[in-house]
């Protein structure tokens, strides 16, 4: 995986009620930050390559959280990640992942709190699609 750029999306406090359809990332850090608490959001029908994250949610400026409450992702395949598809934690809760497809070299667990996976696959053997109830000190020791 070669060097990636900056986070397309970040969504802050008030980044509610929104539905992202039909982007192609390539070559980015992160397609959507959420860096404080957000809700219902809708992500579908995209395709990333080379990210670090698709998903990730940890806190911007002075927030303290950055839970995601009522997040579906559908249709969504991300060819070359270095750190997960979708990595959720603090108190997020109220998540659909449906039809998700990652194909990536990150190393960890799948695991869910709250969550639901459905008709979603990891192509790699050692990939992960989610992480959930990671805290942000949990994924610093991961960063290289």
């Amino acid at each position: 995986m070669t060097q990636v750029g900056n986070d397309v999306f970040r969504l802050l406090s008030g980044a509610n009620n929104l539905n992202f359809e039909g982007f192609d990332f390539h070559n980015v850090q992160t397609g959507f930050r959420f860096g404080a608490d957000v809700r219902n959001i809708t992500i579908q029908n995209m395709e990333a390559d080379n990210v670090r994250w698709f998903i990730n949610d940890i806190v911007s400026g002075t927030n303290t959280s950055a839970s995601v409450s009522g997040l579906t992702v559908r249709d969504v395949v991300v060819d070359g990640f270095s750190r997960g598809v979708i990595t959720l934690r603090y108190d997020s809760h109220d998540v659909l992942i449906e039809r998700v497809v990652g194909d990536g070299t990150h190393t960890g667990t799948c695991c869910s709190k709250r969550v639901s996976i459905m008709w979603s696959a990891a192509r790699s053997a050692i990939a992960t699609i989610v992480d959930v109830g990671l805290t942000p000190v949990d994924v610093t020791k991961h960063e290289p």
